[in-house]
């Protein structure tokens, strides 16, 4: 089963972590990878997202069929 993704809040809102949003709720990778998404106009760290790989993509494609009828 998938790890819910436990993340924080920085002053401006933006959360430390991102994970994948799957099934209705964020959840944490398969392989537990992160990627650091930088601040394009100072190239600072904003957060990171997790790597999918595709394990993450058959839950989503199983989430999106569960969800379409």
């Amino acid at each position: 089963m998938a790890t819910e993704l436990k993340s924080t809040e920085n002053e401006h809102g933006i959360k430390s972590e991102y994970g994948h949003y799957i099934g209705g709720e964020w959840i944490a990778g398969d392989s537990g990878k992160t990627i650091d998404l930088l601040n394009p106009s100072t190239g600072k760290v904003l957060t990171k997202i997790q790597a999918g790989n595709a394990k993450d993509i058959e839950r989503a494609i199983a989430a999106a069929k569960a969800a379409f009828p």
